[in-house]
């Protein structure tokens, strides 16, 4: 009896060992299916938790690598601007647009949830972490914020062109420039803020009296405009002189007896022998670092426009510089408005702010009053011209010719400068100063 009751008990204990281990041998055996599946999923696709490309060819690898591509075309998407070479070309822009806005309508981002159903739970956890974690599911929202503005902002683009095309008869384009003859129409399209210059047309009897009473008197005063002496040449070539040829043109004003002057001693210009005034637009660093040393060492005065929010330090000059050229006796600081916007696209309270403050700030930089700017692009209109005779007594444009001392008080908020490009060799320099 007592061996049957060790021998029932050995058994027992026997089948239970055999059972565990089958349990054991089956449980390790579904965390290693398990793991394998894990580890595919992850496989496969992990990279889309950084946003990049797929290298598989599933249906959802597809889809994966299709809202990747649609997130980049979102981001890459450019603001559409309407200029004046738009309204040159009113039917080719509109279908241009139209062409875009049918291409980025179709950018949509696909859904999972279709792909979750054939796969298990350990399968769906492991991938909707991977989904939930990547940095385009976290950009979807935003993404189609994004879409949606840009696709109004079309909307609007069109709105402004059939504006122009139904309002033909109510302006021209001369020169880069509208030309309207309907105040209505200039009234609307000044709150359109598009980067425009706006002017109203003026009848041949008035052109033929404007033209009499401001026949030029005087000693003549050449005002030259340039941007930027570099040799390195980015954005716009024209805007460059290169160092050489600008010592040139310097050592040349030098040699033949020139007076440089200061735009607000324009007063002064009767007086001194063969007046010139040199300006700078912009405020680039290269007009601290190659322009400057080359002037201060023959003794050239110079006019130096500042748009007040772009003190980098890189491409343009930092405060510091600023204040070193003005309290070196050789650089007069004059307003560029604050962010160098086409003034005339802007309303009146636009303008007045950018006037204002770009004056406020130099002021208060340089501890020095401020009384002379210049219009970004040349862009100006009749409200510009009121709001700059309450903050400065002189201004230039980019209309190109000479001004004379003795008629140039009626226009001192519309100054002439000659513009010095890369391409203006010596020998036109020389024409351009003497007059010839």
């Amino acid at each position: 009896m007592k061996k049957r009751i060790i021998f029932i008990i050995l058994t027992v204990v026997l089948l239970a060992g055999i059972t565990g281990g089958i349990f054991l041998f089956k449980n390790n055996q579904n965390k290693k299916i398990e793991q394998e599946k894990i580890e595919n999923i992850t496989a496969l696709y992990s990279n889309y938790t950084d946003g990049k490309k797929l290298d598989c060819d599933t249906s959802m690898c597809s889809a994966l690598n299709s809202n990747i591509e649609v997130h980049e075309k979102i981001n890459s998407l450019k603001d559409y601007n309407i200029s004046i070479n738009e309204i040159k070309s009113l039917d080719t822009t509109v279908d241009e647009i139209n062409n875009l806005k049918s291409e980025i309508s179709n950018l949509k981002f696909s859904t999972i949830d279709n792909y979750l159903d054939s796969m298990d739970e350990i399968e769906k956890k492991t991938f909707t972490d991977i989904y939930d974690n990547s940095v385009i599911t976290s950009n979807i929202t935003a993404d189609e914020e994004i879409l949606k503005n840009y696709l109004n902002s079309l909307e609007k683009n069109l709105d402004i062109l059939n504006y122009f095309k139904n309002n033909q008869k109510k302006y021209k384009i001369e020169s880069n420039k509208i030309i309207y003859s309907d105040d209505a129409f200039k009234k609307y399209v000044d709150t359109l803020n598009l980067n425009i210059t706006l002017e109203k047309e003026v009848k041949e009897e008035t052109k033929k009296v404007t033209q009499n009473e401001v026949k030029p008197s005087g000693k003549r005063i050449p005002i030259l405009m340039y941007h930027a002496v570099d040799y390195d040449v980015w954005g716009a070539a024209s805007l460059f002189v290169s160092p050489d040829n600008f010592k040139s043109q310097m050592e040349y004003l030098h040699e033949q007896g020139f007076t440089t002057l200061f735009l607000s001693d324009i007063g002064s210009a009767s007086s001194v022998n063969k007046p010139i005034i040199i300006t700078f637009d912009d405020g680039y660093k290269d007009m601290y670092d190659v322009a400057y040393p080359i002037m201060r060492d023959l003794n050239i005065k110079s006019n130096m426009y500042i748009i007040s929010g772009w003190l980098d330090g890189q491409t343009y000059m930092n405060p510091d510089m600023v204040k070193e050229l003005s309290n070196s006796g050789l650089v007069e600081i004059g307003s560029h408005t604050v962010s160098h916007v086409y003034l005339a696209s802007k309303g009146y309270d636009e303008q007045e702010r950018q006037l204002k403050e770009s004056k406020e700030y130099l002021e208060n930089l340089l501890g020095k009053e401020i009384d002379t700017i210049a219009y970004p692009y040349g862009s100006y209109n009749s409200n510009t011209l009121t709001i700059a005779k309450k903050y400065y007594k002189y201004a230039v444009t980019t209309s190109s010719g000479a001004n004379y001392s003795g008629s140039y008080s009626n226009s001192t908020l519309t100054l002439k400068r000659y513009n010095i490009q890369n391409t203006t060799g010596i020998e036109t320099f020389k024409k351009i100063v003497n007059g010839g």
